[in-house]
């Protein structure tokens, strides 16, 4: 199912245009190995769990370092496993130099419809620099890496229940070898959790 009829199925929290959504705040923050101990931006769902923040990083000798940082948020549950599973949204972050690690902050809530792991189960965050312009949610790659364009796949949960924003930690682009770098293990059947987050739309099953 194509991104476009997933928002027709489960709606918006905040209907906005189809456009990319861009964050330019750069601020740095000190990280334990799950949460950030400096406050996020504001969640779009008043709760700070629904957010996820980390670093992008091109290590030396990879592939280019400049170009525009694309944040995908998958559903691992739902989709193609070769490729990542099923895109909850997609976030540019424009004229980046990751030779050097640069912040992201991202919000679950933001754009698409509520969907905590509780009913939905993990997600993938899929990390790649777009260097010929084709990504984004108005790209026709959307979150596709072309071969050469560095990217990564880090795997997590975002529970209702969590006590706030989940840090990622730096996030090394180290693959160019394109859809190949989203290739993950097939998840199975997606299980309901017995505490439950309400939300907006659901995939498990109980």
């Amino acid at each position: 199912m194509p991104l476009l009829s997933l928002l027709g199925l489960i709606g918006c929290t905040d209907p906005t245009s189809l456009s990319t959504t861009t964050d330019t705040d750069t601020g740095s923050w000190v990280t334990t190995s799950q949460m950030c101990t400096e406050p996020p931006r504001k969640s779009a769902c008043d709760n700070q769990a629904s957010i996820v923040q980390g670093h992008a990083h091109v290590p030396d000798g990879v592939g280019p370092t400049t170009g525009t940082l694309v944040i995908a948020m998958m559903h691992a549950a739902m989709g193609d496993p070769d490729t990542g599973g099923h895109p909850h949204w997609l976030w540019t972050f424009p004229d980046v130099d990751l030779s050097e690690p640069v912040p992201f902050r991202v919000d679950m809530c933001e754009g698409n419809a509520i969907m905590w792991s509780e009913e939905n189960c993990g997600f993938n965050l899929i990390a790649l620099l777009d260097t010929n312009g084709d990504n984004g949610l108005a790209g026709p790659a959307m979150y596709h890496p072309a071969v050469g364009e560095p990217a990564t796949l880090v795997p997590f949960d975002l529970s209702c229940h969590a006590e706030g924003a989940t840090c990622l930690g730096t996030l090394e682009l180290d693959c160019t070898d394109g859809d190949d770098c989203l290739q993950t293990a097939s998840p199975g059947m997606c299980t309901c959790a017995e505490d439950t987050c309400e939300s907006e739309a659901a995939i498990c099953e109980p």
